[in-house]
């Protein structure tokens, strides 16, 4: 048994594919956690790999379905394409090569059906595999594949046959379980519900350091303090903030590095205590955050301190604005825009001054939030146009305009 914790979730991945990869549905459908959507793609590739467990052949399909009439000649051509290089590709001497006799054919009418072209297709491929009865040639279309053009190829696609040996893998989460409306292909579809433990996963891989090394426990308690958080469990994250406080401030005289934890703690620790609206303990944790942050441009790399200090600082101002102490929030902004400007964090400087110029009206200071705006704006023309469309700039020009 693998002793890696990732290791061992693909192990339990692949366990519970052999243990229902035999249903009589053709479509199986991996649901899983949020945060295990990587691990799913990880046991894809693992499918795949030389030194694989599972003996299941599969082909991964990266074709995104917008239109049901061309995508199964688009996964031919995939499938083309694969075929093509392991017939053709130069192969390690240890591996029994057997050049796979197969070609589309795309003269199928498929007029009715926009699936079949690619069902019949890959059903001839099975046999051609000859694989033991056990075994099944599997279609993997990947997790980025979620629209609704591929659920109506998909339901086409179980009226065209797929043979027994066949199998086609989708996923989605129990967040958003996208696939849910398959359920009434009934017994073609299947869900394969998946519970990987990913935050213990997390834990158990920062524990596995040298245990003399004061980093190894810092990491374990630092990923339980975000895990517990993330579960609203006030009281343990907390207890945790103050494990890790403690082995930073142990190593700190040893290794100034270590004082980039405090800022990343003390944040961390401030939003926790804000999702429970007790604003005082989170203006606290905030402000020390801001302390460390400018504490530490006398021990490491001036850049990497002062955009720490503007971080800080911009959580600071958000929670002076959420506490709705306006002017207070307009003091904190600008050193923030002052901080990204100078150091090319041109989008960054952008929010700020956005930041800066709402808590400035908010405030009454119309003629401090203008100046702010115009700061903001002439900042724009750093941007290209891919970023101004993805950053605040837009916002910040309409405060402009509707001024």
């Amino acid at each position: 048994m693998a002793s890696n914790p990732i290791e061992q979730r693909i192990e339990l991945l692949a366990e519970q594919w052999e243990k229902y990869k035999n249903t009589d549905a053709p479509v199986i459908c991996f649901r899983c956690q949020p945060d295990e959507v990587d691990m799913i793609d990880t046991f894809y590739t693992y499918m795949i790999a030389d030194d694989t467990e599972v003996y299941d052949i599969a082909f991964h399909f990266d074709s995104i379905c917008s239109d049901i009439q061309t995508f199964s000649k688009e996964l031919l051509n995939e499938l083309t394409e694969t075929i093509e290089i392991w017939n053709n590709c130069q192969k390690d001497e240890r591996i029994d090569f057997q050049p796979v006799d197969w070609k589309a054919m795309d003269y199928i009418n498929s007029k009715n059906n926009p699936a079949l072209l690619f069902v019949e297709n890959f059903n001839r491929l099975a046999k051609e595999l000859d694989l033991e009865e056990s075994l099944n040639v599997v279609a993997i279309f990947k997790t980025h594949n979620k629209t609704n053009a591929f659920k109506e190829w998909l339901s086409h696609a179980v009226k065209s046959g797929i043979d027994t040996n066949v199998k086609f893998i989708i996923d989605d989460t129990t967040e958003s379980p996208f696939f849910e409306s398959l359920k009434e292909l009934k017994k073609q579809f299947f869900v394969l519900p998946v519970k990987l433990d990913m935050a213990k996963a997390m834990e158990q891989a920062a524990a596995m350091g040298d245990p003399k090394d004061p980093g190894t426990g810092y990491r374990y308690n630092f990923i339980k303090m975000m895990n517990a958080m993330a579960q609203s469990k006030e009281k343990e994250a907390e207890q945790l903030g103050q494990t890790c406080l403690k082995i930073v401030e142990e190593n700190i005289s040893k290794d100034p590095y270590w004082s980039i934890q405090l800022v990343t703690i003390y944040i961390a620790l401030a939003n926790d205590k804000l999702k429970y609206k007790k604003m005082a303990e989170a203006f606290d944790y905030a402000s020390a955050s801001v302390e460390a942050s400018i504490a530490l441009q006398q021990y490491i790399d001036t850049a990497l301190a002062t955009i720490l200090q503007a971080q800080s600082q911009m959580f600071r101002g958000t929670l002076f604005y959420t506490a709705k102490k306006y002017e207070e929030a307009f003091t904190v902004y600008p050193t923030a825009y002052k901080i990204y400007a100078e150091q090319g964090q041109t989008a960054l400087s952008i929010q700020a001054a956005r930041m800066g110029a709402e808590a400035a009206f908010k405030a009454g200071k119309q003629k401090d939030g203008k100046t702010t705006i115009a700061n903001g704006l002439l900042q724009g023309h750093l941007l290209n146009k891919e970023t101004v469309l993805a950053s605040t700039y837009a916002p910040l020009l309409k405060m402009y305009v509707d001024d």
